[in-house]
C-alpha cells in the first residue's frame, strides 16, 4: 500500500498541478492523506473537489493553524501505507517518481530506510532555475552528510518501520526538532538506512509564497547574531536530541553514530566560538574541517561575519538565501 501525505496551507494556486501530478502516477497511489493547516483561501474547496473525484482523497482539517511541523506528524500518524511519500502543495512530480523510488527500494531491500530523489527547481510560472547536482546516481548515505543536510521531504520516501520509530516518539523527544524532513534524515540515521539518488524526479517550485522556505527564510542569517543564534538555538539542539533519542535505542553500530554526532556537535561549538571571538586555532580548525559544512561557501560567509566583513557576507547570502540555507 503506498500512502502520500501532503500538508497545505492557502496553497490554491499551485495544488491542483501538484495533485494531478500524484494521481497520474505511472504506479498508483493507494490513499492522499492531506492535513490542511487551517487555510483562508479556496485551498479546501479545491481538496473537496477532488475527493468527489477521487475517493483515495483524505482530507484532515487543523481547527487551528498549528504549522507544518504538526500537520506532516498528524499525517504520519493517520497514514496506513507500507511505503510514505511526502508531498509540497505547489510542486510537480515526475510520472515514474513513485515506481523509480520503489525500484531502488528494491534494490537495497532494507528496513527503517529513507530514499530522497533529487529535484528540478522551478519558478512560479514553470521555468527551469536549476538543477542539484548529484555526483552518485544512487548511494548511501554517511552520518556526517546527514547530519549537515537531513534532507527534503519534497523529495523524500520511507518505508512504514522508520514511520512507527518516528510516531512512537515522545512529545519530549519531539520538541528538539523543528521540521519534519531533518527529524525523518535523523531518524534514518539512527535506526536504519539513508538512500540519496541523484533521478530527477520533482519539479520543486521556488515563489514568494512557499510555506517551507518563507518559514526557514526566518533562519538565513543577516547579521553575525543570528547566525550565532541559529548555530545554537537550531542546530545544536537538533543534535543533541538525536543523540539522546540514539542512546536511548538498540541499534547497530551504536558506538560509531554516537561518535560522529559528537565530532558534528564538536565543529557547531568552534563554528559559534569562531563566529564570536574571530579566533585563529578555530578558523584552522574549521579549515580543515571545511567538509562538515553543508556547502564550501558557508565556511567563506563565516570567514566574513567573524572578521567583520559584513557588508559583503550580506550581498553573498542575500543571492544565495533562495538556494542554500545557511
Amino acid at each position: 500500500m503506498i500512502s502520500v501525505i501532503m500538508a497545505t496551507y492557502n496553497g490554491e494556486k499551485y495544488l491542483k498541478a501538484q495533485l494531478d501530478s500524484i494521481l497520474n502516477q505511472s504506479t498508483l497511489v493507494d490513499e492522499i492523506v492531506i492535513v490542511d493547516d487551517h487555510s483562508s483561501d479556496k485551498t479546501l474547496e479545491i481538496l473537496k473537489e477532488y475527493k468527489k473525484k477521487y475517493s483515495i482523497i483524505k482530507i484532515y482539517p487543523n481547527e487551528i493553524n498549528k504549522g507544518h511541523f504538526y500537520s506532516f506528524i498528524k499525517g504520519m500518524i493517520i497514514a496506513k501505507g507500507d511505503f510514505i511519500f511526502f508531498s509540497d502543495q505547489d510542486d510537480i512530480w515526475e510520472e515514474k517518481k513513485i515506481e523509480v523510488m520503489l525500484n531502488i527500494y528494491n534494490d537495497y531491500s532494507r528496513k527503517n530506510i529513507c530514499i530522497q530523489s533529487n529535484s528540478i527547481y522551478i519558478d512560479s510560472i514553470g521555468k527551469v532555475l536549476s538543477k542539484r547536482k548529484i555526483k552518485n546516481k544512487n548511494f548511501l548515505e554517511n552520518n556526517i552528510n546527514i547530519l549537515k543536510y537531513p534532507g527534503a521531504g519534497y523529495e523524500m520516501m520511507i518505508d512504514c518501520e522508520l514511520k512507527k520509530k518516528i510516531v512512537n516518539l515522545s512529545l519530549e523527544e519531539l520538541k528538539y526538532f523543528d521540521y519534519h524532513d531533518v527529524l525523518i534524515g535523523y531518524m534514518a540515521l539512527i535506526h536504519g538506512s539513508y538512500i540519496r539518488s541523484n533521478i530527477y524526479l520533482n519539479q520543486h517550485r521556488i515563489h514568494n509564497n512557499n510555506v517551507t522556505a518563507n518559514s526557514k527564510s526566518k533562519y538565513f542569517s543577516q547579521s553575525l547574531e543570528e547566525r550565532i543564534k541559529y548555530i545554537t538555538n537550531v542546530e545544536k539542539n537538533r543534535i543533541k536530541g538525536v543523540k539522546e533519542i540514539l542512546e536511548k535505542s538498540s541499534v547497530k553500530n551504536k558506538e560509531h553514530k554516537i561518535s560522529d554526532i559528537e565530532k558534528y556537535y564538536s565543529f557547531l561549538e568552534k563554528r559559534k566560538l569562531f563566529l564570536e571571538k574571530n579566533g585563529i586555532k578555530d578558523f584552522f580548525y574549521l579549515l580543515r574541517s571545511i567538509n562538515y559544512y553543508r556547502r564550501k561557501e558557508t565556511f567563506f560567509v563565516d570567514c566574513c561575519y567573524a572578521f567583520k566583513i559584513n557588508k559583503l557576507a550580506k550581498i553573498i547570502v542575500n543571492r544565495k538565501k533562495r538556494r542554500i540555507y545557511w
